[in-house]
């Protein structure tokens, strides 16, 4: 997903609890960088993971979001 697309969506987009408004990651879906593991929540919504809200492990080449699905943003 490119940048405007992913801006969009933080500003604009549905917050539905317990899926990220930026990747759109689950904890049964979630993130993954294998330097810092596995995303979690930092708002207690439960709508922005751990991997989104840091620039540094969201722009890493390391980082995969959804590994579980088959979507790649």
């Amino acid at each position: 997903m490119n940048l405007i697309k992913r801006l969009f969506r933080l500003a604009f987009g549905k917050r539905t609890p317990g899926r990220c408004r930026v990747c759109g990651c689950t904890e049964m879906d979630p993130c993954y960088n294998p330097d810092y593991g596995t995303c979690w929540w930092v708002d207690a919504k439960m709508t922005l993971c751990s991997h989104c809200a840091t620039r540094k492990i969201f722009k890493s080449a390391r980082t995969e979001h959804c590994v579980n699905s088959s979507k790649k943003n």
